[in-house]
């Protein structure tokens, strides 16, 4: 069997009742597919990437075939997991929308020329993207170890890592996030990200937000792409 290691982050120790869902919900139906599906919880750490550096070196020290981070307050599908397993690509993303009424946004960078964004053949839903959120991503195990080998070592008292994920500062002075670096990292090295505009996973607020990401970037084709000079 393939074997999955699932990371979340937990800074205060806590998941929601409508992820454990999805997540049950999901070992069983790959157990059916012959996926083995490992979680891991890095809980009361205040730094998000570090937390994210100690789950990868999980999966690189273990050899899991497969990383998915997923969000401790995402709400998915099972079968999009596989989905994402049987997109031949390395780094692929189901988005979420932002836990806001006020704008519709999503967790999405895309690319300046978005009409043109390559698309895969056998999948027109599945386009590439300038960076993503690391709410629910699949990372092969080409992925997660590329990154990880080109990566800066650090210690931390007794922890021992390599900053996969950190945060940093743009040619234009913007503050980008620990996502974004990895994202830049990968590109780099020749990789490409992806996005299947077909799946928006639940956001866990104050409520659930929800949207249709396939929808929104349709609309905004149609609202900026003819305006483009």
């Amino acid at each position: 069997m393939k074997k999955i290691l699932v990371g979340t982050p937990a800074h205060d120790g806590r998941v929601e009742v409508h992820y454990v869902n999805s997540l049950m919900q999901t070992i069983d139906y790959m157990r059916t597919k012959m996926y083995d599906v490992h979680p891991v919880f890095m809980s009361y750490d205040s730094l998000l990437q570090r937390a994210r550096n100690d789950i990868v070196k999980i999966a690189v020290e273990q050899n899991y075939d497969y990383l998915f981070f997923i969000d401790s307050d995402m709400v998915w599908d099972p079968e999009w997991m596989l989905d994402l397993i049987l997109t031949d690509v390395d780094v692929i993303s189901a988005t979420a929308r932002k836990k806001t009424d006020d704008e519709l946004q999503f967790a999405i960078k895309i690319k300046s020329d978005f009409e043109n964004a390559k698309r895969l053949p056998e999948n027109p839903d599945v386009m590439e993207v300038a960076g993503t959120g690391m709410a629910f991503t699949k990372l092969t195990n080409k992925a997660f170890t590329s990154v990880w080998n080109v990566s800066k070592p650090y210690k931390n008292g007794d922890r021992e890592g390599r900053m996969v994920f950190d945060i940093g500062i743009d040619d234009e002075g913007e503050l980008y996030s620990e996502d974004t670096a990895f994202c830049n990292k990968w590109e780099s090295m020749g990789g490409t990200t992806w996005v299947n505009i077909s799946m928006t996973c639940g956001h866990i607020g104050s409520k659930v937000f929800t949207g249709n990401f396939k929808q929104f970037f349709e609309e905004y084709v149609n609202r900026y792409g003819k305006n483009k000079k």
